[in-house]
């Protein structure tokens, strides 16, 4: 099947799902059957919709008197009903299985994911709620009062077409196993307190690249920005690693917000470390310095393979999780997200824990991936140090209950 984006998915959800709506328009001739309603349409019009009228009449209406009352509107829901399923088979969804590409999960979280959701933002979110509407509160009621099983059936059968056709419309998520952890284009990092960056410049390549302690005055003492380099290493060895969006706050990193500019001691520290990456990776930084002209950072004793492009996030109070989430909402990596979220991976080491929980709550949406550091582990490879995080929220359940006792807290503050 050729590649078809979420708009012309949904494009061929909705006219498959209008055929039976149409088909019991024509059989139900009864619509039809005052000659005057069209009379106020231009003559050749009305013309034309009287012979369809009578058509209908003269060979469709019969039917309704006959114990094939609604046959032709129950095997058009039966056909269209096939169709659905192969479509929605056809777009990764599984029978079989508890995973992400069940159509087990589909079902139940349909309501809240995609039915809901997709009232709220679409046209095609609009038209699957009338046809709901129509089945539920007119066909359905309507077909077990008269106890016609024609009716009945092809009702069903109309009402599974949706969901399997909104299946089709949004394509299964590709099956990740958990313990895969993927490289990805954009990398966002949260810097932590630049207390101590400076210990950078006497560390080697091998000792930033696994996390170890450096010497400070007779002790060893760990570097903040490490994980960040172990992370950057990982996603461009064989990875495809292209951006770095690092969140900066006013409070650690920032001379002001309004424009953001970031602090002379800071920006240098920054200077020191992506030089030393640029060694020890063997690719330029283009950093976008904010409020400033961007410069290309390379190492001067090698020739970058490729180019990293570096930009900021600014965060304006790092201990509030809702002003965190905004900041980051407004930011091009939000962008990022709704174009291709499984290319971005947020890591969540770094930076404030009002900042961690921000991004993971950012992490959630779509295919965004997910890692972090593991704590007080040094002198270890980037792939056994880093972890994935598996962000993906498919308990109905839960996040129904979360949602009733937000608005039930909402309510209770008046």
């Amino acid at each position: 099947m050729p590649v078809l984006g979420r708009t012309g998915r949904k494009a061929i959800s909705a006219v498959l799902l209008s055929i039976p709506a149409i088909v019991m328009f024509l059989e139900n001739a009864s619509i039809m059957e005052v000659t005057g309603t069209f009379n106020w349409l231009p003559n050749d019009v009305a013309y034309h919709v009287l012979e369809v009228q009578n058509w209908v009449e003269g060979h469709i209406r019969p039917l309704m008197f006959s114990p094939l009352n609604y046959a032709v509107f129950s095997i058009a829901s039966l056909g269209v009903f096939i169709i659905s399923f192969i479509l929605a088979l056809l777009a990764g969804w599984r029978l079989r299985g508890s995973g992400r590409n069940s159509l087990g999960v589909f079902f139940s979280t349909f309501l809240s994911r995609y039915f809901i959701g997709e009232l709220a933002v679409s046209g095609y979110g609009l038209f699957i709620f009338v046809l709901f509407a129509i089945i539920l509160t007119a066909w359905l009621p309507d077909a077990l009062e008269m106890g016609n099983p024609w009716f009945i059936s092809g009702t069903i059968l109309y009402f599974l077409s949706i969901i399997f056709a909104t299946a089709f419309a949004y394509p299964a998520p590709k099956e990740v196993g958990r313990e895969e952890h993927p490289k990805t284009r954009h990398l966002v990092y949260g810097l932590s307190y630049p207390g101590s960056w400076g210990l950078i410049e006497g560390a080697d390549c091998e000792t930033m690249r696994r996390n170890r302690k450096v010497n400070a005055d007779g002790k060893e003492v760990q570097v903040s920005l490490l994980p960040l380099y172990v992370s950057m290493h990982y996603h461009l060895t064989g990875g495809p690693l292209e951006h770095l969006h690092l969140l900066v706050t006013r409070e650690a990193h920032l001379e002001s917000i309004d424009p953001p500019k970031l602090r002379k001691n800071v920006k240098e520290l920054l200077r020191t470390f992506f030089g030393k990456a640029s060694e020890c990776l063997k690719v330029s930084f283009v950093v976008r310095w904010p409020g400033e002209t961007p410069e290309e950072i390379s190492a001067g004793n090698v020739t970058p393979e490729r180019k990293v492009q570096v930009e900021f996030v600014p965060i304006r109070d790092s201990n509030n999780v809702r002003e965190i989430f905004k900041d980051i909402g407004n930011s091009r990596v939000a962008q990022l997200i709704d174009e291709n979220s499984g290319d971005i991976t947020f890591h969540l080491t770094g930076g404030t824990a009002p900042m961690s929980i921000a991004m993971m709550l950012h992490a959630i949406k779509g295919d965004t991936h997910a890692e972090y550091a593991r704590q007080r582990v040094f002198d270890v490879e980037p792939e056994k140090l880093l972890l994935p995080v598996d962000m993906d929220v498919f308990d109905l359940e839960d996040l129904v209950r979360e949602l009733r006792e937000y608005f039930e807290r909402r309510y209770e503050r008046g």
